[in-house]
């Protein structure tokens, strides 16, 4: 996995409740949880990147919504 989605995966062991919300949700573009950018220096992140981030993440986890 590349650096941009790096802690992705241990975000999603260890709040797996979150992710599962993401799962089941009807609106999942709004629910996906971010904590797990913030090794990439979230502050400087520019909002489109991090938009892109989010649809890659739903295209994955949820690919009927894409």
């Amino acid at each position: 996995m590349g650096p941009h989605l790096q802690g992705l995966i241990a975000s999603m062991e260890s709040d797996e409740d979150r992710w599962l919300q993401v799962i089941d949700s009807a609106s999942p573009e709004q629910s996906v949880p971010e904590p797990w950018m913030a090794g990439n220096d979230s502050s400087t992140m520019n909002e489109t990147a991090r938009l892109l981030k989010k649809l890659i993440i739903i295209k994955i986890i949820r690919p009927d919504r894409l």
